[in-house]
C-alpha cells in the first residue's frame, strides 16, 4: 500500500518554496521599500482584476443597454416575442380577419374565389387568385354614400396586404335577410329574483345578432347547433327549447324557418329583426318553469347600448406597434481608478505622490515603478473600453468605426512621458482596425441569430467600380440594411406592391423587390434607370453608337483644360506606356465630381467611338486611368485604357497644367461615371394578373381575354442590362439564381435583361400604367397600356426584344 503524505507535509513544502523565491527575488527586483514588494503589487492587481471580472459578468442586456436605460432591439438584430412570430395574412381567412380588425364598421368579411368563362371557352374556370370580397356592415341603415365609402376602405386595406399573384375582382355588399328568433328561453332563478330579465334577454339577443353577422361563414356542421352553444354561454340562460330562426317578410309577417344553406352563402347576411323580440308570439321566456312578461322596448334599448359599446371598443382597437426597445439598466464600464492609487503613500505613486523634499533619486525610483504599473493599468482600462464598445460593435450601428478601442488613463501617462500620443492614435490605422470585414462578420452572426444562413451579396460577387476598401464599405452597408429589415423580409415574404398608392420614387414595392435591392446594393426606391443618362446630358439614338451628347446642353468653359487638347482618337505607342503613372486616389465630393464631368465631357466624349466602353466599363474604374508628364513638365496628359483583361488600348483624354489637376479630373470623372452606373442599375417587377383588362367599374374583365395562361401565377422582372456590373454574364446568372431563390414558390418569375432603348419604351408604359392604376379614373387608357405591356413581355419571352 502506498503511504500518502499528510497535509502538513504540503504546508512545509509551500513554506520552503516561498522562502526560496523570496531569497532569489531579493537580489533581482525591488520597489524600493523595506517589506516584500511582490505582495502589495499582486494584491492591487488582483483587486483590479476582480473588479473587472465582476463587470464582465454583467447580464448581456446590461452590456447592450444605452445611456437612456434602454436596449434597442432592432439595432442588435433582436425582436420581442410578439414581433418575432408575427406573420402577414396569407390565406383568405386571415385576410378577412385583417379587414375586420382594420375597419371597425365591418361586421363580417368573406373572400371567395372567382368563377368565370373566357372569351374563347365555354367552360367555367375557377380562379383562386382573383378575389371577390363580400362585406357586411354592423350598421343596418347605412346610406348608399356610406356604403361606397366602406367599399373604398376595403379596397385600400386589401391592397395593403395583397400578396404576389393575387388580384381583386370586386367588393360586394351582402343582401340582408331579416330573421326572428322563435322558441322558449329558460332563465335561472337568480335573474328572476333580481329583476334582470330584460338585461339577460338583451345579452342573449346581442349574442345571437353577433353570431348571425360574424360567425356564419366559419360555421361547420349544423348552424343552429353552434348557435345554441353560443346562447347557452350567456349569463342567466339555463336552457332553450324548440329554438329556430324564422324568416321575416317585408310587412313584418313571420315566414318559414331559414334553411341552413343561407348560413353558408356569402351573398346573404342574416339580421335579427328587433321588432319581433320578446313580447311577440315567437319567443317565450320562463323562470322556474313559469312564463314571465318581458318589456320589449327596454330590451331593444339595452341591445342598442350593447352595440354602441361594442362598436366603441372596436374603434379603440389598434395593432400594437413593434417593440422598439425594452427597459434595461445601463452599467458604467469606463470608470477606472488606477491600481497605483491603491498603494500605500510610502510608495510615492498614489494620488499624493512624494513630498517635495524627496531626492531626485527617490523621485526617479517612483517614476520607474509607475511606468512598470502603467502597462497593467493600460491593459485593464483597454479591457473595459472593449467591454463598453460591445453595445456598438455588436449592433447595426456603423457610426463608430472602431474594433479595438483604447481606454484613457487620466493624468497617469502624462506624469511619465513628455509626449503623449493620445487615445485615438490607432483609429487611423485601417490595417490594424480592419473594421469593415470584422463588422461584416458581426452582421453574419446577427443574421444567424435570426435563423438565416450566411447570405451572398452582390458586392461579394462582382465589383467593377470600387477599390477593395470601398467595396468592403458597400458590402457593409448592404448587410446593415439587411439586418435592419430582416424581420420584415421574413414576415412579409409574399407581399405584393400596393398599386393603389404611389409607387414611383417611393419604397412601395413587393418584398421580393426590396430583398433584391438590398442584396444587389441598389437604391431602395423605384426610380427610372434611363433618366440618369438624360440628366447627364446624353440622349439615345438608334444609329450606330447608341449614346451621344446632346450638344444643346454642352458647357464650354473649363478650369483644368489648356491649349494642349489633342485628337481624341490619338492612341499611345507601345514604347510610351512605360512612362505612364497610376492616378492616386483623391477624395472628391459630389458637386466637384459633377463639375469636372460637365467641364471635360465635350473634350472627352465629343468624337469617341468607344463611348459605351468608357461610360459603362473602363471609366468606372480608377485603375484604368494613367498620367503622363511631358518632357518639359509644362503639361500633364490623362489617358484611359479601354482594353479588356491584360490587353492595352490607351486613349488620350485631355491635358492639364499639373499632375494634381489631372488626378482631380480623373477621380472626379471616375466618381461621376461610378455614380452614373449605380443610378442606372435597377429593375421593375410586374405581375401579369394585374394586366387583365378592366370594366368601367374597374372590375377585371376576364371574359374579354382569349386565354388565362399569360396571367396566372406569372411575373416578370425587367432589369437594366447595360451598366458595368449588369453586362457581366456571371453576374447575371447570380441575379437569376437569387430571384429563383427568393421568389414565392407559387410564382413563375421571368427575368429579362433590356438594353437602353427597350427599357426606355418599357418605363414609359409602366410608369403611366402605375399612375392610371393608382388614380382608377381612365379604364380605357389603363386597358391600352396593359395590352401594350403584355405584348411587350410576351415578345421578350419569345426572344424578340432585348
Amino acid at each position: 500500500m502506498v503511504k500518502r503524505r499528510g497535509a502538513s507535509d504540503f504546508e512545509q513544502l509551500r513554506k520552503a518554496m516561498v522562502e526560496a523565491v523570496q531569497k532569489l527575488a531579493a537580489s533581482c527586483w525591488t520597489d524600493y521599500n523595506l517589506h516584500d514588494p511582490g505582495i502589495t503589487i499582486l494584491e492591487s492587481l488582483c483587486y483590479a482584476l476582480t473588479d473587472i471580472n465582476h463587470r464582465t459578468d454583467y447580464a448581456i442586456e446590461n452590456l447592450l443597454a444605452n445611456a437612456n436605460q434602454e436596449l434597442s432591439l432592432r439595432q442588435h438584430g433582436l425582436s420581442a416575442p410578439g414581433d418575432a412570430f408575427q406573420m402577414r395574412p396569407l390565406t383568405t381567412t386571415e385576410m378577412a380577419d385583417y379587414l375586420c380588425r382594420k375597419i371597425p364598421e365591418l361586421a363580417a368579411v368573406s373572400i371567395q374565389e372567382t368563377k368565370v368563362r373566357t372569351k374563347a371557352s365555354a367552360v367555367v374556370s375557377t380562379l383562386p387568385w382573383l378575389h371577390k370580397i363580400y362585406i357586411t356592415a354592423w350598421a343596418s341603415s347605412n346610406s348608399s354614400k356610406q356604403m361606397q365609402e366602406l367599399k373604398a376602405k376595403v379596397i385600400t386595406q386589401y391592397h395593403r396586404v395583397r400578396n404576389l399573384g393575387n388580384a381583386l375582382n370586386d367588393v360586394v355588399l351582402t343582401k340582408r335577410v331579416n330573421v326572428a328568433l322563435s322558441g322558449d328561453i329558460y332563465l335561472n332563478e337568480e335573474v328572476g329574483e333580481s329583476g334582470k330579465v330584460e338585461q339577460a334577454m338583451a345579452a342573449m339577443y346581442f349574442c345571437v345578432q353577433r353570431y348571425l353577422v360574424t360567425a356564419k361563414f366559419q360555421v361547420t356542421g349544423e348552424p343552429l347547433v353552434a348557435l345554441l352553444n353560443e346562447i347557452h354561454k350567456v349569463p342567466g340562460v339555463t336552457t332553450t327549447s324548440h329554438l329556430a330562426l324564422i324568416g321575416v317578410a317585408v310587412d313584418g309577417r313571420l315566414e318559414k324557418p331559414v334553411g341552413s344553406n343561407v348560413f353558408t352563402d356569402p351573398r346573404y347576411a342574416l339580421r335579427l329583426q328587433l321588432s319581433t323580440i320578446a313580447g311577440a308570439d315567437s319567443v317565450r321566456v320562463f323562470v322556474r318553469n313559469r312564463q314571465v312578461n318581458v318589456d320589449a322596448a327596454a330590451v331593444q334599448q339595452l341591445i342598442h347600448s350593447l352595440e354602441e359599446a361594442h362598436q366603441l371598443q372596436r374603434n379603440m382597437l389598434r395593432d400594437a406597434a413593434p417593440t422598439a426597445s425594452i427597459p434595461s439598466s445601463h452599467k458604467e464600464l469606463l470608470s477606472y481608478i488606477s491600481v497605483q492609487n491603491h498603494f500605500p503613500a510610502n510608495y510615492g505613486i498614489n494620488a499624493f505622490g512624494l513630498p517635495a523634499s524627496a531626492s531626485a533619486q527617490r523621485k526617479g525610483q517612483a517614476k520607474q515603478l509607475k511606468g512598470y504599473l502603467t502597462l497593467f493599468d493600460q491593459l485593464l482600462v483597454d479591457h473595459l473600453a472593449m467591454l463598453d464598445s460591445t453595445k456598438d460593435f455588436l449592433s447595426t450601428d456603423t457610426g463608430v468605426k472602431r474594433v479595438y478601442p483604447t481606454g484613457k488613463l487620466d493624468g497617469v501617462v502624462s506624469q511619465i512621458y513628455q509626449s503623449v500620443p493620445g487615445v485615438d492614435f490607432l483609429d487611423s490605422l485601417e490595417a490594424y482596425q480592419n473594421y469593415s470585414p470584422r463588422k461584416a462578420r458581426v452582421f453574419d452572426f446577427l443574421a444567424a441569430m435570426n435563423g438565416r444562413d450566411k447570405e451572398s451579396f452582390a458586392w461579394d460577387f462582382n465589383n467593377p467600380y470600387f477599390s477593395e476598401l470601398a467595396r468592403a464599405e458597400q458590402l457593409l452597408a448592404c448587410k446593415q440594411q439587411y439586418i435592419e429589415h430582416i424581420g420584415m423580409l421574413a414576415r412579409d415574404r409574399a407581399a405584393g406592391t400596393n398599386f393603389v398608392e404611389k409607387t414611383w420614387g417611393t419604397t412601395n414595392q413587393s418584398t421580393l423587390e426590396k430583398h433584391l435591392r438590398i442584396k444587389l446594393g441598389l437604391s431602395e426606391r423605384r426610380l427610372s434607370t434611363v433618366y440618369p443618362l438624360v440628366r447627364a446630358g446624353l440622349n439615345h439614338q438608334d444609329s450606330d453608337l447608341g449614346f451621344h451628347f446632346n450638344a444643346n446642353n454642352a458647357k464650354q468653359e473649363t478650369r483644368f483644360a489648356t491649349s494642349f487638347y489633342e485628337n481624341i482618337g490619338h492612341s499611345l505607342a507601345a514604347d510610351e506606356t512605360r512612362n505612364l503613372k497610376p492616378v492616386p486616389d483623391i477624395a472628391v465630393d459630389e458637386p466637384t465630381s459633377k463639375k469636372v464631368y460637365h467641364q471635360v465631357r465635350n473634350h472627352v466624349f465629343g468624337h469617341l467611338k468607344n463611348l459605351r466602353t468608357l461610360l459603362f466599363r473602363a471609366g468606372a474604374n480608377l485603375a484604368s486611368y494613367r498620367i503622363k508628364v511631358s518632357d518639359q513638365r509644362t503639361a500633364t496628359r490623362l489617358y484611359i485604357n479601354l482594353g479588356r483583361n491584360s490587353r492595352e488600348n490607351w486613349l488620350y483624354l485631355l491635358s492639364t497644367k499639373s499632375e494634381h489637376d489631372a488626378a482631380i479630373t480623373a477621380n472626379g470623372l471616375c466618381q461621376f461615371i461610378q455614380t452614373l452606373n449605380s443610378d442606372m442599375e435597377g429593375f421593375h417587377l410586374i405581375e401579369h394578373q394585374l394586366l387583365l383588362p378592366v370594366s368601367k367599374h374597374w372590375q377585371p374583365a376576364v371574359d374579354k381575354v382569349a386565354s388565362l395562361n399569360p396571367f396566372a401565377n406569372t411575373q416578370s422582372l425587367v432589369v437594366s442590362g447595360w451598366s458595368a456590373r449588369f453586362v457581366d454574364g456571371e453576374f447575371r446568372r447570380y441575379v437569376e439564381d437569387l430571384v429563383l431563390q427568393e421568389s414565392p414558390a407559387h410564382m413563375y418569375t421571368q427575368v429579362f435583361w433590356l438594353d437602353f432603348s427597350t427599357m426606355e419604351r418599357f418605363e414609359v408604359l409602366f410608369k403611366n400604367w402605375c399612375d392610371v392604376r393608382m388614380r382608377r379614373d381612365e379604364h380605357r387608357k389603363f386597358n391600352f397600356l396593359s395590352a401594350k405591356l403584355l405584348r411587350m413581355l410576351m415578345k421578350l419571352a419569345e426572344g424578340g426584344l432585348r
